[in-house]
């Protein structure tokens, strides 16, 4: 569920793409054809990289500024 506001996330680190592919796959996504880039039934997201996905010391993935879209 999208999230508009969200606390600043301590002692994060960005996520590699395996971390996030792996996440994504969890979640029901299936990877796009471009890097970052996922879809399901409802809806298509990309910009899912490095840049924009942490992890906390607990292992708690953060998607930040990423793009969405219903189909």
């Amino acid at each position: 569920m999208p999230i508009l506001f969200q606390p600043r996330i301590a002692n994060a680190k960005p996520a590699s793409q395996i971390m996030i592919d792996t996440y994504m796959a969890a979640l029901g996504f299936e990877k796009g054809t471009d890097v970052g880039r996922f879809k399901n039934k409802e809806y298509e997201t990309w910009d899912i990289l490095p840049r924009n996905v942490l992890v906390d010391a607990d292992g708690d993935i953060y998607v930040v500024d990423a793009e969405i879209k219903r189909l």
